[in-house]
């Protein structure tokens, strides 16, 4: 699938086209740009995963959770 293997064309981050939607538009709140990994792209996107990915790593998934 071309669309996700392709970030110039078709980047993760919603910057490109979240100017052009109406601040009225209903959806818009769940797809504008936030500063985080999943809405940024390239070296933005590498920096903050790779700090997510550091802190998760720091977790003892074996670790048994509190009832």
């Amino acid at each position: 699938m071309s669309i996700l293997n392709d970030p110039e064309r078709f980047p993760v981050g919603p910057r490109t086209w979240d100017a052009t939607v109406p601040p009225d538009c209903p959806v818009l709140p769940v797809f504008r740009w936030r500063p985080n990994a999943s809405r940024n792209s390239g070296y933005v996107h590498t920096r903050l995963r790779q700090a997510t990915t550091a802190a998760v790593d720091q977790l003892d998934q074996h670790a048994g959770s509190a009832s």
